[in-house]
């Protein structure tokens, strides 16, 4: 956990504290990248604290990033804009000043850093705010470097994904391909990279291939804890037993959610058939594959 002390700006050593931020993007395994943090929160290295959405410590920066979000996406007016950047810059220097002095690293990771998911709150965009935070963010943590790493998807596999997880939690009513039409702006990753490089300083964005980092010998999350310092040996050592990925429902079952989120169901109970639905996923893959039949 983050100490409570204050910290002054110069670190021990005449070094800075490298503010690494994990920035989603969202369907990329972010889920299990923060249960992977937060299992092994004493298992880190020292010089390394690592925060996720989950932690009270960093809600105000996850709150105030996601505000900002809402304000710019929803057009307001200069002042609220500027009231809602004033709140990110706020955020950023209480965590540091909540940082121990022998902090190396401070590894934040929020997938809502970049922005609310396409698809959620009826949001049509994707990720149109994600430069104006990034500089945000640099302004409040310095005179602390910033670098934020993204991990990036195989196109489709992640509107699949994105569109999976609208209908399981979101209640969206649509199929993937009027999904598609929906949104504002065809999906391009690589162009809203673009934007947060142009607004930050390309030098200060990397990109992981997802479908890299999972197939890595220490799994998902390597390349993050890579770049926060820890060698593969450490990485190793980490515990990973009962972590899982954020998983989609079974295309079948997809189908049915949808229906149930065009019904009057409330909140709740529509949360409660999502889980019922996951947790039949065998039973919808046997119905698919014809080893049994339909009731």
């Amino acid at each position: 956990m983050l100490a409570e002390n204050l910290r002054e700006p110069d670190r021990p050593g005449g070094k800075t504290l490298q503010i690494l931020i994990h920035a989603g993007f969202h369907k990329t395994g972010s889920t299990f990248i923060q249960n992977l943090l937060a299992h092994n929160r004493d298992r880190l290295p020292p010089s390394v604290a690592a925060v996720h959405q989950a932690d009270a410590s960093s809600q105000p920066l996850h709150a105030a990033c996601l505000n900002y979000d809402r304000a710019l996406r929803a057009g307001e007016d200069e002042a609220a804009a500027a009231t809602a950047r004033e709140a990110v810059l706020a955020a950023c220097r209480a965590l540091v000043n909540a940082a121990g002095t022998g902090l190396r690293t401070l590894l934040i990771s929020d997938e809502e850093i970049a922005g609310v998911m396409p698809g959620r709150q009826g949001t049509r965009r994707i990720y149109a705010s994600i430069g104006q935070i990034g500089a945000a963010l640099v302004e409040g943590f310095a005179p602390h470097p910033v670098r934020f790493v993204l991990y990036q998807r195989q196109t489709e596999r992640w509107l699949s994904s994105v569109h999976n997880q609208a209908v399981k939690q979101h209640r969206l009513r649509l199929p993937l391909d009027q999904f598609r039409d929906w949104l504002a702006e065809p999906v391009d990753l690589d162009g809203v990279l673009a934007r947060l490089r142009a607004a930050v300083g390309g030098e200060n964005v990397d990109v992981v291939r997802f479908e890299d980092d999972l197939q890595s010998p220490t799994g998902l999350g390597t390349a993050l804890l890579r770049k926060a310092g820890l060698d593969d040996a450490w990485i190793a050592a980490l515990e990973v037993d009962g972590l899982n990925l954020n998983e989609s429902l079974h295309p079948l079952a997809l189908e049915l959610m949808i229906e149930f989120n065009r019904t009057r169901t409330g909140g709740a109970e529509l949360r409660a058939i999502a889980r019922i639905l996951l947790a039949r996923h065998e039973w919808f893959e046997d119905l698919a594959k014809g080893r049994i039949a339909p009731r």
